[in-house]
């Protein structure tokens, strides 16, 4: 179906029928894929987007070449525990390479998984510093940053949050990390947006609680993983 809703093919598997340039959605029992019909002469469209290209596979380069997404999410090379694995010793070495990789596109780079010397004292405080140093580092190279990526209070160590135990505390300890990130913005006098959270089915209460506490203008962009229909 179109991305208005407007049925093209229902039915067993098989060949599509002809289709105009469009966005569709195509549903399969247990999963949702979506693509676009592109005209001949395609030069990039505003609206696709995808993983960054690391610039280890030529044949995904050259798929990135005629895709040419507008936007582009790095992902472990951004990560706290790649960049930070010591306190103190920076390694940008993946990171850079990955940036300039992908120049030209509008880059996202999710910052989260925590290094294991970082303790739950010591968090905000530490995380305020590797995102300044992230923005400072790449200051008109990357569009924004998502802060931390599908929180949730049973995630493994190195993805939770400090102090995080239910739901509202969840929302809570993410809240204040938002506003720790926007001050580690201001602090560098960075233009760089802040994305965000990236929650993921079905944390349909943690979206609302987000929503009724006013936290909603500490992101520029809301994220959000839809795994399931």
């Amino acid at each position: 179906f179109t991305l208005r809703g407007k049925t093209v093919y229902a039915g067993a598997p098989g060949r599509l029928p002809p289709l105009p340039v469009y966005h569709y959605v195509v549903e399969t029992d247990g999963d949702r894929s979506q693509f676009a019909v592109l005209p001949a002469d395609y030069a990039g469209a505003s609206f696709l987007g995808t993983e960054a290209d690391q610039g280890t596979d030529s044949q995904l380069t050259g798929k990135m070449t005629q895709i040419r997404p507008a936007w582009v999410r790095v992902m472990g090379e951004g990560y706290w525990r790649q960049v930070e694995p010591k306190p103190n010793a920076w390694n940008w070495k993946p990171l850079d390479h990955v940036v300039d990789v992908n120049q030209g596109r509008q880059i996202i780079v999710m910052a989260g998984t925590r290094p294991s010397w970082v303790t739950d004292e010591g968090f905000f405080r530490e995380y305020a510093r590797y995102l300044g140093a992230m923005a400072r580092r790449y200051a008109g190279e990357i569009y924004a940053i998502e802060v931390w990526n599908e929180p949730w209070y049973e995630s493994p160590a190195e993805a939770r949050l400090p102090d995080v135990h239910d739901p509202d505390s969840l929302v809570d300890q993410y809240i204040r990390l938002l506003k720790t990130s926007r001050d580690a913005l201001r602090k560098e006098h960075s233009k760089v947006k802040l994305f965000g959270p990236a929650f993921s089915y079905p944390l349909y209460r943690e979206v609302e609680r987000f929503v009724q506490k006013g936290a909603a203008p500490l992101v520029d962009a809301f994220t959000w993983h839809d795994y399931r229909a």
